[in-house]
């Protein structure tokens, strides 16, 4: 299994919300999120402040469970397989 957790305050409550890569999209469990957390993949920032990962990725469901899901900052995030690497050439400033 592919998938991204993370555990925080969202709306007022402590929840954990785990994001599934199935059959190339991101599925969101519980389903209450699912809209919320689409909207903010549509939107979500850049990683190291450059990269727009894919947004049907393990590293886009890091990102925004990372950085703009949840209410606090730091959110306890374990990831589940491997997070694809961003791609990058050497000697360059990015």
């Amino acid at each position: 299994m592919k998938a991204v957790t993370g555990t925080g305050k969202i709306w007022g409550s402590q929840e954990t919300v785990t994001v599934e890569l199935i059959d190339g999209k991101l599925l969101v469990s519980p389903s209450i999120f699912q809209e919320y957390f689409d909207d903010l993949v549509s939107h979500q920032i850049p990683v190291g402040g450059s990269y727009h990962p894919p947004k049907n990725s393990l590293l886009s469901a890091w990102n925004v469970l990372s950085f703009m899901f949840f209410d606090a900052p730091n959110p306890e995030i374990t990831v589940e397989g491997k997070l694809e690497r961003i791609p990058y050439k050497k000697g360059r400033i990015y």
